[in-house]
């Protein structure tokens, strides 16, 4: 759906003029992706371009806004992904609820709705999110998946974590592609502003009832607005993680 990708556009346009507001934050970010499938030697490497905003709605209450756009060479040919996604949280000094709801490009021409949330330790964060939607087009096609990550700061510009996440596309008749995707990360921020990220995922997935094993490396670099840490990008910024696993998803289930 080009509508989605020209919102991915005009969010990321938007997130340097907004972090200027005191109550608003954000980043944009830019990333390399190795691919390698056991099941489709023909998928190349992806880059992807994503960002997000989240501004204050007055008291604890909070509005994020997320898009992502991953763009991979495919048996001669370019494949496209993205997600696009609003949330509305409640955040506290060690915690943070709330919903979400947006839609999704690519393998899953989907809209999808869920239920997200974080707990705050001293220097740990916990965090998950789970969600369900379905085709915007044909109404037996289902979509869900879960899943969680957990965050260690080492220093306030440091951090380490560990991910994993479910997903399931249910195209009615039995056909199904579902899937476990397990990973580890980290970020490190230079001065105020710029921060470099990598790491590596593996999945465990079930293609139309094929076993297939996908893993991938990343590297990239973030700018943050609107926030001078890691910890305080994690605990007052755009970190809400509803929805955001299926930016990996798509190119991996693809």
């Amino acid at each position: 759906m080009r509508n989605i990708l020209l919102g991915t556009a005009a969010l990321l346009a938007c997130v340097a003029p907004s972090a200027a507001s005191a109550d608003t934050n954000g980043y944009v970010s830019f990333s390399y992706n190795t691919l390698d499938d056991d099941n489709d030697s023909n998928k190349e490497d992806y880059l992807e371009l994503s960002g997000a905003v989240a501004s204050s709605l007055g008291g604890s209450w909070n509005i994020q806004f997320d898009a992502s756009s991953q763009n991979m060479n495919h048996s001669g040919h370019v494949d496209n992904f993205a997600t696009t996604t609003v949330h509305a949280f409640s955040r506290g000094e060690g915690y943070a609820f709330g919903g979400f709801g947006g839609f999704t490009q690519g393998e899953a021409d989907a809209y999808v709705v869920g239920a997200e949330g974080a707990l705050y330790l001293d220097r740990i964060t916990l965090a998950g999110s789970a969600f369900l939607g379905g085709d915007r087009e044909d109404n037996d096609i289902e979509v869900n998946g879960f899943g969680g990550v957990g965050t260690i700061f080492l220093s306030d510009n440091f951090s380490l974590g560990a991910d994993v996440s479910y997903y399931e596309f249910d195209f009615g008749g039995g056909s199904v592609q579902d899937g476990t995707i397990y990973g580890v990360n980290a970020e490190f921020q230079l001065g105020n502003a710029f921060s470099i990220f990598g790491g590596y995922h593996i999945s465990d997935e079930d293609y139309f009832g094929a076993d297939k094993e996908v893993d991938s490396f990343t590297i990239g670099g973030r700018f943050n607005l609107g926030t001078s840490t890691l910890l305080e990008r994690d605990r007052n910024g755009a970190s809400m993680p509803g929805a955001s696993q299926l930016s990996r998803t798509q190119p991996f289930s693809w």
